[in-house]
């Protein structure tokens, strides 16, 4: 989520976010995929040693509708920059050289496919298959899926779940479509992590909306603050914050991240002790995100009852 850094920490944030839940919901992105065939399913990560060395290359998947496999690469970006048809061409034939010089002949010649998902920019609708001429007798031709552009109902017409967190950057969005958007979430999804991987994600790209509609607003307060620390985004934005201050040596941003980031676990404390935090365990749980960690005070918010927190709060030595 935005941090308070500027535009590009804002950018990072909700490509590490994308990155993260792509992965943990591989077969989700994919149903969802233009470059996907209906009968599609995730067989596997492509890990070759191009994707170990380039940080910035989104990583691949190898699908099978189980007659044939492919190869679908997917870049997440924020804006359709200059150059960009060139560079996602450029992945494109390093991972099919990487994949042709495997040593596992069942993956050598795979068609490669890339799709660049585009979160903000104009208004005008960008065509849907792009082309990068190469030459006078050849092109390279990508999917552009500006999420931005399509509606609320075109989201979640998707089969795939994790499509539902790009609702807030619907050309149509309101506080009452994602309102629903939020339900329709929990009625689609009872894996809890799952859950909240999502809906931190959701709160990201609320965040990324190029159209500034606040829609956050409208998200926080049906997403419990329990499942809020349970994601993924939450435990690395609680870190973020504290280092990003440590970094950069100010003293306003230091305590910006700190407060920011113990408000949600000390309203999960204080629920769970059924009272007000003192004075001094207010100054112990701060001492302690810094020794100890966002995650680790995420983890302990969820996992202790009333008793066993206010034990670990009395107790000078606890970890």
């Amino acid at each position: 989520m935005a941090t308070g850094w500027g535009e590009e920490q804002e950018a990072n944030d909700t490509d590490l976010a994308l990155r993260h839940l792509s992965q943990q919901l591989p077969d989700a992105m994919l149903s969802g995929l233009a470059a996907a065939r209906p009968g599609d399913r995730f067989e596997s990560w492509l890990d070759t040693q191009l994707a170990q060395r380039q940080r910035r290359l989104d990583r691949a998947i190898i699908a099978s509708d189980g007659q044939s496999r492919r190869v679908l690469h997917v870049e997440w970006e924020r804006t359709l920059r200059n150059g960009i048809g060139r560079r996602v061409f450029a992945y494109n034939a390093m991972l099919s050289e990487a994949i042709n010089a495997s040593t596992d002949a069942s993956d050598r010649r795979l068609p490669v496919l890339s799709t660049v998902v585009l979160l903000t920019g104009r208004e005008e609708r960008y065509a849907r298959t792009r082309h990068l001429r190469l030459s006078e007798l050849h092109s390279f031709r990508y999917h552009l899926d500006a999420v931005y552009q399509r509606t609320v109902r075109e989201l979640v017409q998707r089969r795939g779940s994790l499509w539902l967190a790009f609702a807030p950057l619907a050309r149509d969005a309101t506080r009452g479509a994602i309102e629903d958007v939020v339900r329709e979430l929990r009625r689609r999804v009872r894996d809890e992590g799952a859950f909240a991987d999502i809906a931190g994600t959701m709160l990201v790209l609320a965040d990324a909306d190029g159209r500034r509609r606040t829609l956050r607003r409208a998200i926080v307060p049906l997403i419990p603050s329990e499942v809020v620390m349970q994601s993924w985004v939450f435990r690395q934005g609680i870190a973020k914050g504290i280092e990003q201050g440590i970094e950069k040596g100010i003293e306003k941003g230091i305590e910006k991240g700190v407060t920011e980031g113990l408000a949600l676990v000390v309203r999960q404390f204080e629920r769970k002790l059924a009272r007000s935090l003192r004075e001094d365990e207010h100054a112990v749980l701060r001492k302690r995100l810094w020794t100890l960690g966002g995650a680790r005070l995420g983890d302990l918010a969820l996992d202790m009852n009333g008793d066993e927190l206010g034990r670990w709060l009395a107790t000078p030595d606890a970890t």
